[in-house]
């Protein structure tokens, strides 16, 4: 009975790596044409006798044969499937249509390696390049199929998207880490930061935060542009309604200090915003105001104040 167990389980480890081995196999063809795989048998042997597995004795042989068809095989391991390739043309990619049954179908460029050409259920056809890195299928979008563009330009934006394929993915992990800097989570680090400035200052920045830049305050400064700057400022220069029914002169004063103070928010990113030792935030558009020269005039009262009246001034 020992015997016929050991046999057992001999065949069973044989049979398991058989199909590891399956598992890990290029399949032809087959699954991308939807016809059937060749089916390959083998046969487990197990042999025991009863009572006489411990004696020594030849057990009586059992077979049993196992058809396996690759089509009905359930892949746990790498499933590789063959590519389906062709030499680009116009009459040939016209001639491409997706498989009945799939909302789309992947066809590769014979001349350029990585170039593919996506073809929807409903016809749309679109160049893109697949490369794989770090044992990620990569897909990168050059342009849709165009009847009147030349292949070979195509094959050329394609070598060129495979070889920077490494610095898109590290630009992409960047855009990624950058969405969380914000306005308002950058403010708080540099408020934090800022030990030595005085409460009153302290106060007036978040006074002007508050009443400013809290309709920014989750934005990505990543996302913000010299537009988004030059239109904040105008909207914040706008007269506005008082309480007291009456419309305010233009807020020129406000609208620079706001915008200032949202310039010393980037300078503090582009110094402290940094993943794996690159900087997530690179410029500062707030200098567009200096380079455009749009900063209002601050025109200040110029007040002349006797030295016995000063404490009454600030009292008023």
């Amino acid at each position: 009975m020992i015997r016929a167990l050991f046999s057992f389980q001999i065949n069973k480890i044989l049979l398991i790596s058989w199909q590891f081995w399956l598992d890990r196999q290029e399949i032809e063809g087959w699954a991308q044409m939807g016809s059937a795989g060749p089916k390959v048998s083998m046969k487990v042997s197990m042999g025991f006798h009863q009572g006489a597995g411990v004696m020594g004795l030849p057990g009586a042989q059992m077979s049993s044969e196992v058809s396996m068809d690759f089509t009905a095989i359930r892949f746990s391991g790498v499933r590789k499937v063959a590519k389906a390739e062709l030499q680009f043309t116009h009459d040939a990619i016209r001639a491409l249509e997706c498989s009945a049954g799939k909302s789309e179908q992947i066809f590769y460029d014979k001349t350029q390696r990585g170039l593919a050409l996506r073809v929807t259920a409903r016809g749309a056809k679109t160049f893109v390049v697949i490369k794989r890195v770090n044992g990620t299928m990569k897909r990168i979008t050059i342009s849709k199929y165009d009847s009147k563009a030349k292949i070979v330009s195509i094959r050329d934006q394609a070598a060129k998207l495979i070889g920077e394929i490494d610095e898109i993915i590290e630009r992409e992990k960047l855009d990624k880490q950058s969405s969380f800097v914000t306005v308002e989570s950058t403010f708080e680090k540099m408020m934090k930061a800022k030990q030595r400035i005085t409460q009153a200052t302290r106060e007036d920045y978040r006074r002007t935060f508050k009443n400013y830049l809290s309709s920014i305050a989750d934005v990505s400064l990543g996302d913000f542009d010299y537009e988004d700057v030059i239109e904040l400022h105008a909207s914040i220069t706008k007269p506005v309604l008082r309480a007291n029914g009456t419309m305010s002169k233009e807020r020129k004063r406000a609208a620079n200090k706001a915008l200032g103070l949202l310039g010393s928010i980037y300078r503090f990113a582009i110094v402290t915003s940094r993943h794996e030792g690159k900087s997530l935030i690179t410029s500062n558009p707030v200098e567009i105001m200096r380079e455009m020269n749009i900063w209002h005039e601050d025109r200040r009262s110029k007040i002349r104040i006797e030295h016995d009246k000063l404490a009454s001034f600030i009292n008023e």
